[in-house]
This record gives C-alpha cells, sequence and structure tokens, in this order.
C-alpha cells in the first residue's frame, strides 16, 4: 500500500477543508464555477 492509499482520509478531509477555505476567502471562484453549472440538483 502506498503513501496515497494509506493516508486517502486525511487527503479527502484536506481537499474539504481547502475548498471550504478557498469558498470563504474567494467567493468569485465559487460563484464561476456555480455558473459553468449545466444541471442544478435540488
Amino acid at each position: 500500500m502506498n503513501a496515497f492509499e494509506r493516508y486517502l482520509s486525511l487527503w479527502v478531509l484536506l481537499c474539504i477543508a481547502c475548498g471550504i477555505g478557498l469558498g470563504q476567502l474567494l467567493p468569485q471562484v465559487a460563484q464561476a464555477v456555480a455558473q459553468m453549472e449545466l444541471y442544478g440538483v435540488a
């Protein structure tokens, strides 16, 4: 098992935290991504 597989849960948590942080610091990025959405899911 390599390091990526061994620490996969940690990588996922880091990606979630980075996404939340990026959305808080640069809301324009989140808005730009939302405008690229093709189909909305309610």
